[in-house]
C-alpha cells in the first residue's frame, strides 16, 4: 500500500520547484558590472622624433649634484692654525677627536701624546669647515673633490702643508642649527692651497691660504637614488618602461635589484648599471632616448627616421646619436648604409654610434678621416676612435695622431688611447694611504714636447715626447720658501729643498732636471 504522507512531501516539493521555476522565467536576470578604469592618452614632452620615448613620457629626479658639509680638523701645522673652538661646535669636536683616537695616537712621528682638550688647542690643528658635490647618479665609493675653509671664528693663518683627518658628511652638516644629518660620505687627504699665494697682497694671502682643496678627498658612503616621474600617473606605463630599460640594459646576475623598478604608477627607481658607474649621465641619457615601442621592424624605421632628421636638423645630432646607442645593435646592418653618407653629420654621427655599439667595422671609415686636413675632422675621427673595443688598427691611427701638427688633435689622441693598455703611453700613479693622488702619464712614442695638466675625475701630468729639462739657470721658491728648486746648469744635478711644516732640520736632494722626475719626486711625502 503505498505510503500517502510521503506522496504529499513529493507534490508539495514539484509544486513549489514549477512556483520558482515560473518566477525565474517570468522576470529579466540583473547583471552588475565593474567599471572599467583605463588610463588617460600619454602625455609627451619634447621633440616630435623622441616622441614614444622614455624621456617623452617621463623625466629624471634627483639628476643633479648634491651639496654635503661637515666639521673637520686640519693637522700638522706649522703653527699656523687656531687654539679656539667655538662654543657651539667644542663638545662636537671632542667627541670626533676621541672617536678618531687622537687621544692615543701621535699627530706625527714627532709630535707627543696629547689628549683629545690639547688637540684641539694645539696651533698645529685648525678646526674647518668641509664641503663637496656628490655627484648625480653616484655609486658607494666614487670620489669627488672637496673645499676646506677655516672657520671666520678661528684664528688660523694658513692651511698649507696640512691633513684633513678623516670626517663625515651630510646634508647641512655644517649647519649650526641641524644637531644631526645622516652621513653620506667620508672625506680625507692631504690639503693643498694657492701655490702662488705669497705673490699677492698680503690680506688676500690671508684669504687664498685660509681655503684649500683635497682633489678626490670625498668618498660616497651611499648611492644616489635616482627615479624616473612620469609625465602622467599610469600603472601600464610605468611598468612598461621598467620592463623596457631592464630589457636593454640588465643588471648583473649576482645583482640584488633590477635596473629599474616600478615602485607606483607616478615614479620607478633607477639603479645605474656598473657599466656605466664611471658616467651615470651617459646611462641617464640613454635611457631617455629608449623607445619603449620596439621589434617588428621598428628600429630599422627609426633609423632611417632619425638619419633624415639629422640632415634637416643640424642641431639635434646628439639627440640622434643617443637615440641609435638607445636601440642596440640590432641597427647595425641599418647603420652600416649610413658609414659613407654623404651628409657629414649623418656620417660622423652613424660612425659614433656604430663605435659605441662595437662595430669593429667602423675603423676603416674612419681612417682616411683621421688623414684629412681639416684638424676639427681629424679630432672628431680621434674622439670616435676611442669607443672600438680592443681594435689595433684605431690603436695605430690614434698613436700616429699623437705627433699631429694641431694641439687639439693630440690632446684628443691622448684621451682617446689613456684608457687603454697602448705602449704609447706609459702609465705611473702617485699614491698614498688615502689612495691615487694623481699620475704622471709618458706620451712616449711622440716627439713633439707638450706638457698637458689635468684634472677629469683624476689628476693627471701628461709629458709628451723625450723627457722635458728645465732652462739653466733655474730658481723657484713658494710655501713661504718651504720649498726651493734650484737648477744650477746643464748637466749638473737640480736641488730641491724642502723644510717641512715643524721640523727643524730640512731634506735636500738631488734629482735629475726633467718635469716627469721633479712631478715623480714632489707627489711623494
Amino acid at each position: 500500500m503505498p505510503n500517502t504522507r510521503f506522496g504529499s512531501l513529493l507534490a508539495a516539493l514539484a509544486l513549489t520547484v514549477a512556483v520558482c521555476v515560473a518566477a525565474l522565467t517570468g522576470c529579466k536576470q540583473e547583471v552588475i558590472e565593474s567599471p572599467v578604469v583605463q588610463d588617460a592618452p600619454p602625455v609627451y614632452t619634447g621633440p616630435a622624433y623622441l616622441r614614444g620615448s622614455i624621456g617623452s613620457l617621463a623625466k629624471v629626479q634627483g639628476f643633479n649634484e648634491l651639496l654635503v658639509s661637515g666639521y673637520g680638523l686640519v693637522v700638522n701645522l706649522d703653527n699656523t692654525g687656531s687654539i679656539g673652538v667655538p662654543t657651539y661646535l667644542r663638545q662636537k669636536m671632542l667627541n670626533y677627536a676621541r672617536l678618531m683616537g687622537l687621544g692615543s695616537a701621535n699627530l706625527d712621528t714627532n709630535t707627543p701624546q696629547m689628549s683629545p682638550e690639547n688637540v684641539l688647542a694645539n696651533p698645529r690643528t685648525a678646526l674647518v669647515k668641509v664641503s663637496g658635490l656628490i655627484p648625480p647618479g653616484a655609486s658607494v665609493g666614487q670620489r669627488f673633490d672637496l673645499l676646506v675653509e677655516a672657520l671666520p671664528q678661528t684664528e688660523t693663518t694658513s692651511l698649507v702643508g696640512g691633513t684633513l683627518w678623516t670626517t663625515e658628511l651630510g646634508i647641512e652638516g655644517a649647519s649650526p642649527s641641524v644637531p644631526f644629518t645622516r652621513t653620506l660620505s667620508s672625506a680625507r687627504g692631504p690639503i693643498y692651497t694657492d701655490p702662488f699665494a705669497n705673490d699677492k697682497p698680503q690680506e688676500e694671502k690671508l684669504t687664498l691660504q685660509r681655503k684649500a682643496v683635497v682633489v678626490g678627498g670625498g668618498i660616497t658612503t651611499e648611492p644616489r637614488r635616482l627615479r624616473l616621474v612620469l609625465n602622467q600617473p599610469s600603472w601600464f606605463r610605468s611598468g612598461a618602461i621598467a620592463s623596457r630599460i631592464n630589457e636593454r640594459f640588465p643588471a648583473p646576475p649576482n645583482a640584488t635589484v633590477k635596473t629599474a623598478n616600478a615602485q607606483t604608477d607616478t615614479y620607478i627607481d633607477i639603479t645605474v648599471p656598473p657599466q656605466f658607474r664611471r658616467d651615470p649621465e651617459q646611462f641617464l641619457r640613454l635611457v631617455g632616448a629608449l623607445y619603449l615601442q620596439g621589434g617588428e621592424g621598428f628600429e630599422v624605421r627609426q633609423t632611417q627616421r632619425l638619419a633624415q632628421v639629422l640632415a634637416d636638423n643640424p642641431k639635434a645630432v646628439e639627440d640622434v646619436t643617443t637615440a641609435w646607442k638607445a636601440m642596440g645593435r640590432v641597427i647595425l646592418p641599418e647603420l652600416r648604409k649610413l658609414y659613407t653618407d654623404p651628409n657629414r653629420r649623418v656620417q660622423l654621427a652613424a660612425l659614433d654610434a656604430g663605435a659605441w655599439l662595437g662595430d669593429g667595422k667602423v675603423t676603416d671609415f674612419l681612417k682616411p678621416l683621421a688623414e684629412s686636413s681639416d684638424p676639427v675632422m681629424r679630432t672628431q675621427a680621434a674622439e670616435i676612435l676611442a669607443q672600438v673595443p680592443n681594435d689595433r688598427d684605431a690603436d695605430r691611427i690614434l698613436a700616429g695622431l699623437l705627433d699631429d701638427p694641431n694641439r687639439q688633435v693630440r690632446l684628443q689622441a691622448y684621451q682617446s688611447l689613456s684608457g687603454s693598455l697602448s705602449p704609447a703611453i706609459e702609465h705611473f700613479e702617485i699614491s698614498d694611504p688615502f689612495g691615487v693622488k694623481f699620475i704622471i702619464d709618458r706620451v712616449v712614442t711622440a716627439r713633439r714636447p707638450l706638457i698637458y695638466i689635468t684634472q677629469d675625475r683624476l689628476p693627471r701630468i701628461v709629458i709628451f715626447g723625450p723627457d722635458i729639462k728645465f732652462p739653466d739657470p733655474t730658481l723657484a721658491r713658494i710655501w713661504d720658501n718651504h720649498l726651493m728648486i734650484r737648477y744650477p746648469a746643464d748637466n749638473e744635478a737640480m736641488k730641491v729643498f724642502y723644510q717641512p711644516p715643524g721640523l727643524g732640520s730640512p731634506r735636500i736632494q738631488d734629482v735629475q732636471p726633467s718635469v716627469a722626475t721633479l712631478a715623480y719626486l714632489l707627489g711623494h711625502k
